[in-house]
Order: structure tokens, then sequence, then C-alpha cells
């Protein structure tokens, strides 16, 4: 029987990924190939994920890795781009509070996610950011610090991401997934795994 919900913040829980938004704004303004814009994304996310590079440094090495001939720090407005909210699974989320015990985990970023304004205790039981532990979804500590913090069996938690690659490290540690496509299939999948999602 599945106690423990958590959900991914990136395409789950927001209409895109920041990458997404990085993409359409550096394409627009310089006509940069999004391919390129998502390769040195790629670079530098992870440990800007895990704040073991600072803004700064995110910024400096990404803006010198794309050859932008302009001085990084005038590309602080970007952590301001950010995805606009999935408002469908949020009131989704606040049902299935009642119920169950429900959690955030995501692979976050300080300056970025300090840009919603989002009741966060009015939604989740449990916040998990990559930023704050310093460990991100491929880290087995990280699963272990979760479980050991809901409180719950692996089996009875249910991790929701849009990400196969998270789900597999998760579906390790004996947790169930789903990958998301949209809210719809989300309830369909609930369903499937006995959650009440009325």
């Amino acid at each position: 029987m599945i106690k423990a919900i958590i959900f991914d913040w990136f395409r789950v829980l927001t209409k895109e990924n920041w990458s997404d938004c990085l993409m359409r704004e550096l394409n627009q303004k310089y006509g940069l190939d999004k391919t390129i814009i998502k390769e040195a994304f790629n670079k530098y996310h992870q440990p800007f994920a895990r704040d073991i590079i600072s803004s700064e440094e995110f910024l400096d090495k990404f803006i010198k890795t794309l050859k932008i001939k302009e001085d990084p720090k005038n590309f602080k407005y970007l952590f301001e781009k950010i995805p606009v909210l999935n408002n469908e699974l949020f009131d989704l989320v606040l049902k299935l509070k009642k119920k169950y015990t429900v959690a955030l985990f995501s692979n976050n970023f300080r300056p970025v996610f300090a840009n919603y304004d989002v009741n966060l205790k009015k939604y989740f039981d449990e916040v998990f950011l990559s930023y704050e532990l310093g460990l991100n979804k491929i880290h087995d500590e990280i699963w272990n610090i979760i479980i050991k913090k809901l409180t719950f069996e692996p089996s009875e938690i249910l991790f929701v991401d849009d990400n196969d690659k998270y789900l597999h490290y998760a579906k390790n540690k004996g947790i169930k997934t789903i990958h998301f496509k949209d809210v719809e299939q989300l309830k369909k999948e609930l369903n499937l795994h006995g959650v009440d999602v009325e």
C-alpha cells in the first residue's frame, strides 16, 4: 500500500524545465542553436544544482562556453526566467496530502527556485532540494536519506518524475515509480497503484 508520494519539480510541477527557458531566451536573443545551449547547460547544471559552484561561477562557465562576448554578470536575469507552474497538478497534490504523505524532491538551483512564490508547507510534508543537501537524484545516499525521513518502507513510497534516468535510481531502492507525462495519465497510474485521487 502506498503511503507517501514524492513529486519532482521541473516538467512535473512546472510546465517545462528551466533549461527550456534558457534555450528559448538565448535562441531568440542571440540566434544560438538550442542544442548547443542545452549541451553547455548540461556541462554545469549538476554541480550548480548541488551548490558546488555558485550562481556567478555557473553563469561565467555557461556564457563563456556559449562564446557570447558579454560580461556573464549581465545574465543574472536568466534566473528569473522560470517555468510556469502546473496548477492542475498542484490542485491534485493538495487532495493527495489529505490522505498521504506528500514530498517534493528536486534537482534545483538556489537562485532559480527563490523566484517561485509557493507556500511549500501548504503542499508538501517534506521538501528535499539538491542545493540544500549537496546531493541529487543520481546519488545513492540521497535515497537513503529520503527513505529514513519519510519513515516508510521503500515499497510504500511512490516517486513521480518525467526523467526515466532518475526513476531508475528510485527503483533500485525498491521505490515504486511513475514516469510523468501529464496529469490525466498520472491519475490513471496512481489508481493502478491503489492511490485514491479523489
